[in-house]
C-alpha cells in the first residue's frame, strides 16, 4: 500500500507473476505460461527429483490433480513441457501457485 491505497488486483497479479518467474530463474524451470485454467512450464531437468516418476508424483500431489489433467511433451532441445489443466489462474490463486512452484523446484 502506498499513499494512493492498495494495489489494484491486476497490478498485484502482475507482481506475483514476476516474483514467481524471478524465483524460478535459478531452477530447472526454463519457461512458465499461465492461462486462465491451466499452467504450463518447461523444465531442463527433473532436479531436485531423482527420476521422472518422482517428479510426476510430486507435481500430481502438489497440484492435487490426476494423471488425466497432466500432459508431458518432449521438446527438441531435450527439455520437457509439463501442462496441468484445471488449475485456476487468477487474482486469488496466484500466491498459491507461487508457493507450489517454489516448493517443487527450490527444495
Amino acid at each position: 500500500m502506498d499513499r494512493f491505497g492498495p494495489l489494484p488486483d491486476e497490478a498485484s497479479f502482475l507482481l506475483w507473476i514476476s516474483k514467481t518467474r524471478a524465483v524460478l530463474t535459478n531452477s530447472s524451470v526454463k519457461k512458465l505460461v499461465l492461462r486462465k485454467n491451466s499452467l504450463c512450464f518447461t523444465v531442463t531437468s527433473f532436479h531436485p527429483f531423482k527420476s521422472l516418476a518422482a517428479f510426476i508424483s510430486a507435481v500430481l500431489n502438489h497440484f492435487k490433480t490426476t494423471e488425466k489433467s497432466l500432459s508431458l511433451k518432449d521438446n527438441k532441445d531435450n527439455s520437457m513441457s509439463v501442462s496441468i489443466d484445471g488449475v485456476r489462474v487468477g487474482y486469488s490463486s496466484i500466491k498459491n501457485i507461487y508457493r507450489l512452484l517454489e516448493s517443487l523446484f527450490l527444495k
